[in-house]
């Protein structure tokens, strides 16, 4: 059973999200907080295998807020959903430890299987975003041009 922690400063956000959740057999959602006060007496009251962080856009503090959780529970994985679309927002987040990202717009469904693959071991980027990524290494390191044989 995957053990799921909620962040989000708007409890508005997690009711619906909990509501989808619970209707997985292998996903449990067993804490629903709004600050770092209380993550941390729920990784401390809870094992933990993954934190959804609902986020308008990442900024310096959600980052400290990841690493100082991540510093109390190395093994746990984080999932990041935020409003945020370009690859930079997803980058600054990759950097600070999180293991996925997903834009907010994206399916439950999807949602769901970003947290299966985080729990599998690998990271996860939605599609979208993912595109981004790759366009920008292309354009940023264009692979040197070969002469064809004749």
């Amino acid at each position: 059973m995957l053990q799921i922690m909620l962040v989000a400063n708007h409890q508005s956000d997690t009711e619906h999200l909990i509501d989808k959740l619970m209707l997985e057999e292998d996903i449990s959602v067993v804490a629903d907080v709004a600050d770092f006060d209380q993550a941390v007496r729920a990784v401390c009251a809870h094992k933990i295998d993954l934190v959804l962080v609902s986020l308008s856009r990442v900024w310096y503090q959600d980052v400290e807020f990841i690493r100082d959780l991540k510093t109390i529970r190395p093994s746990m994985k984080f999932l990041v959903v935020s409003t945020e679309r370009q690859a930079s927002a997803a980058l600054r987040a990759l950097h600070a430890g999180i293991d996925g990202f997903l834009v907010r717009d994206d399916p439950v469904e999807d949602l769901v299987a970003a947290m299966r693959v985080l729990a599998s071991g690998r990271r996860y980027v939605c599609p979208s975003v993912a595109h981004q990524i790759a366009m920008n290494l292309l354009v940023a390191r264009p692979l040197p041009r070969r002469r064809l044989a004749s």
